[in-house]
């Protein structure tokens, strides 16, 4: 059954979204592959706290997610095909409880402990914040401190959930809803990263700026795919880093 559901579940997935009979009928036996290579039953989906499924929409462009969940020992669905997106909509309708969630939203809520206590290195992240704030300049970006439980990493980009499923759906239907805003993107900076702990370091100015924004460029590479505005700043910003070797 494992070795066909691919091939068959754009199907059983339409037929769920068109009869609900139906979908009361095969609920049991759905399967969601996971980023670890099982099949899992939707009573067997990997939640996290608050009964949130995280999701996979492009293995490639969110290889930089999914790493940072495997070596955390997380777990997340992986959902490609085009009519995932109207499926997960439908699945929170009738299981009202879950909320499915895109592994580069809310990756942080994922990544806490129940029990994770106060940072003791709240002034220093506050400062580190402040020094990405002003060399970015970004009026719609949020700056987080936070660590990723990985040094591998030096930052990742996250989107709110609500607003790029609502972004996505406009744009899927040819803009017939207007001028939707721009996600508001949240850059998270990973403290247990030795660049943002060098950058930290760094006394403000045209080099800690640099690295700064080179810092930004490499987390929205790792979410999405750049304009050619950015595409063109980050080659040439590119070529000023290689410069310090």
């Amino acid at each position: 059954y494992e070795g066909y559901w691919e091939d068959i579940a754009p199907f059983i997935k339409f037929g769920c979204i068109k009869d609900e009979k139906f979908y009361d009928k095969v609920k049991d036996i759905l399967l969601f592959k996971s980023i670890n290579g099982e099949y899992k039953t939707l009573s067997e989906l990997p939640k996290q706290k608050d009964n949130k499924v995280y999701y996979v929409s492009n293995q490639d462009v969110q290889a930089q997610y999914i790493k940072i969940f495997k070596d955390n020992g997380l777990d997340a669905v992986i959902l490609e095909h085009a009519i995932d997106t109207h499926f997960i909509s439908f699945l929170e309708y009738k299981e009202s409880e879950t909320k499915f969630v895109r592994i580069d939203s809310e990756i942080d809520d994922a990544l806490k402990s129940d029990d994770s206590s106060s940072d003791d290195n709240k002034d220093s992240n506050n400062a580190l914040i402040e020094k990405f704030k002003n060399a970015l300049s970004m009026d719609n970006l949020d700056i987080k401190a936070e660590s990723l439980k990985t040094s591998d990493t030096p930052a990742i980009i996250t989107v709110n959930e609500y607003e790029r499923r609502m972004s996505d759906m406009n744009k899927m239907y040819g803009g017939m809803f207007g001028d939707t805003p721009k996600s508001k993107e949240t850059i998270i900076l990973n403290t247990e990263s030795p660049i943002i702990k060098k950058i930290s370091e760094l006394e403000e100015g045209d080099k800690c700026s640099l690295l700064c924004r080179h810092v930004y460029d490499l987390a929205a590479i790792s979410q999405r795919k750049l304009t050619a505005a950015e595409l063109e700043g980050f080659i040439s910003r590119s070529v000023e880093v290689l410069n310090f070797v």
